[in-house]
């Protein structure tokens, strides 16, 4: 099965039985597209990953416009790291995310030793046997980071997204098994009554479990997560990898 269309979910269809190794692959591979897209778009845009290659900006600290320009210009000129003056090195950088795993660090060309960073579980990327270079060109890096930002989705999310994979896969192949709920609120047969949730409610899939589950993670039906930047925020973005 090709990968879903957001990266970091994992929809749990092993538990699924029969119900589900009897669909073919084709149909698989359409429904958890689907069902990914849905659930991502759903739950706020709050779980799902993507790899990126940045170029870091770390503003010299302690150093005035004037001192900051001249300070950048001799950096990029000598391609050097920063000189080690006690207010122009800064050991720690906190990575755009959230980061959820650093996969390379390249200085001067060179890849860095794993052993000479960590990532700290905020997203600090600190640096054990120095300093990471300041005030750096973004347009011509002399350091770059490779890592994986953003938030894979819950085990409980990949739960309830095979589930509702199956149902969209059965809806696809006419299954007349499938539990997702139609367009009719009410409906009376026998003396018996039903009502069924409106699949267009926004912010709602009409099929319970689901229902369920975005209502913890997204009370408020919000379509984006919150976005907090900072004026003085200079990284780029080099590359943002499949």
């Amino acid at each position: 099965m090709t990968e879903p269309l957001v990266a970091g979910w994992e929809p749990a269809t092993e538990v699924l039985g029969e119900p589900w190794s009897a669909l073919s692959e084709d149909v698989q591979d359409a429904a958890v597209r689907s069902a990914v897209h849905t659930l991502w778009a759903l739950s706020g845009r709050q779980f799902g990953t993507r790899e990126i290659v940045l170029a870091p900006y770390l503003r010299p600290q302690g150093l005035g416009w004037y001192e900051g320009h001249r300070f950048r210009v001799a950096l990029n000129a000598a391609a050097a790291v920063a000189v080690n003056d006690g207010c122009s090195t800064r050991s720690a950088i906190r990575l755009p995310g959230p980061a959820h795993e650093v996969h390379e660090v390249v200085l001067h060309g060179e890849v860095l030793p794993d052993d000479e960073y960590v990532l700290d579980p905020d997203g600090t990327l600190v640096r054990t046997t120095g300093a990471w270079p300041v005030g750096q060109d973004v347009y011509r890096p002399i350091w770059t980071v490779r890592y994986t930002a953003g938030t894979p989705a819950p085990a409980e999310g990949n739960l309830v997204l095979g589930r509702y994979a199956l149902e969209i896969a059965r809806g696809m192949v006419a299954d007349p098994a499938c539990r997702l709920s139609s367009r009719v609120r009410d409906l009376t047969r026998q003396g018996i009554s039903m009502t069924f949730e409106d699949p267009d409610k926004p912010g709602r899939t009409g099929y319970k479990p689901v229902d369920d589950w975005l209502a913890t993670v997204n009370p408020g039906r919000l379509t984006e997560p919150a976005r907090f930047t900072s004026a003085g925020t200079r990284h780029r973005v080099l590359a943002v990898l499949p």
